[in-house]
């Protein structure tokens, strides 16, 4: 049996992932020892590997926990498409990497289709499309069609805490702090939420009244417009 020391030293993983997988139903202990201690054993690596290799393929911590725990969830199956996807990631990187080296060396080149990754969005879809056809994944489905997808009860404390900030300025400590709180929470519960994407939600919930309405809703009017300059002034320094 592994405690989470162990299996942080053997994985790479931090404790902190490991009780946090535990908390949301992803990755349970084997047992809980009578000190409160977690310890695994090696029953849990193949879902592990599972979790960590659709965490390279974008897929979010919910909807991987939906996927593994549905019945109709196929080890090998699964493992092919990923497989699949990977390849496509990995030829397309060498391609990217081989223009990169073309530019470097100062040679003219009018190549912009190795830019696309059409082919890897296909397999992914693909993939997605397999496991959209579980009853567990179709009945999530359902219940996304609000404007945020999938709105939990943290979101919206985390962005009544932006309507408690409002007054002050986005640049202050609390609030970019509370920005950093909200990028983690996408990330964990929904998808990679890089600085990027991050930037693109802060203009989105200005630019879109459905967004705007649901966050003026949970933090009180100005909400909105005061979450997207916070996290407009994160994004210009991470």
């Amino acid at each position: 049996m592994y405690t989470i020391k162990d299996m942080s030293q053997r994985t790479g993983l931090s404790a902190k992932t490991f009780r946090y997988y535990d908390k949301i139903g992803l990755l349970k202990p084997t047992v809980i020892g009578m000190n409160g201690y977690r310890y695994y054993d090696d029953s849990v690596f193949d879902r592990l590997h599972a979790i960590l290799l659709y965490r390279e393929l974008e897929f979010s911590l919910t909807d991987i926990k939906r996927i593994l725990d549905d019945p109709g969830y196929d080890r090998r199956t699964a493992l092919s498409d990923q497989i699949s996807v990977l390849e496509k990631k990995i030829a397309h990187f060498e391609s990217v990497l081989n223009q990169a080296r073309h530019l470097q060396k100062g040679e003219e080149t009018m190549e912009f289709d190795v830019y696309s990754q059409e082919e890897i969005e296909a397999l992914q879809e693909e993939a997605k499309n397999r496991w959209g056809n579980t009853s567990v994944y179709q009945d999530f489905e359902s219940k996304s069609s609000h404007p945020f997808g999938s709105v939990t009860k943290e979101m919206m404390d985390l962005l009544a805490q932006f309507g408690q900030l409002k007054e002050s300025s986005p640049q202050d400590e609390a609030v970019q702090v509370l920005v950093r709180a909200y990028q983690n929470y996408i990330s964990e519960h929904f998808y990679p939420c890089s600085s990027e994407v991050l930037a693109g939600l802060g203009k989105m919930y200005l630019e879109d009244n459905r967004f705007s309405q649901v966050i003026d809703q949970a933090g009180g009017e100005g909400t909105a417009k005061f979450v997207s300059e916070a996290i407009h002034e994160y994004c210009r320094h991470n």
